[in-house]
């Protein structure tokens, strides 16, 4: 189990997730692009739940081991997802729209925002 921070918030999710997701923010960050996901994480009550936020540039998205009481239904379709879209950054393809994404900060343009 890893816990999730961002913000105000942390979340309690598996490892293999939180390595997947931090592995997503470093690719986003190398082409300066933000995207929200949807994270799957255990609540202090034990109920799985799912939180939104963004990751990437300009982010601040840190993960750290963990121990919870709780056991963490491993979702395999998500990590998938996750690093076939890293590996889709990573060769350099344009503009990747991953699946689970439902908006995309990437579509502002940074440069004009930083000027």
């Amino acid at each position: 189990m890893k816990r999730i921070t961002y913000g105000a918030g942390s979340y309690v999710t598996s490892g293999d997730i939180a390595d997947a997701v931090m592995e997503y923010s470093v690719a986003l960050m190398r082409r300066r692009e933000m995207e929200l996901i949807d994270l799957p994480f255990v609540a202090s009550d034990g109920v799985a739940r799912q939180v939104r936020f963004p990751v990437g540039w300009l982010s601040d998205v840190a993960a750290v081991d963990d121990v919870v009481g709780h056991e963490f239904p491993l979702d395999e379709a998500i990590i998938e997802r996750l690093r076939a879209t890293v590996l889709a950054l990573q060769r350099g393809s344009t503009r990747v729209r991953s699946e689970f994404e439902l908006d995309s900060w990437s579509d502002f343009d940074l440069d004009a925002l930083e000027g």
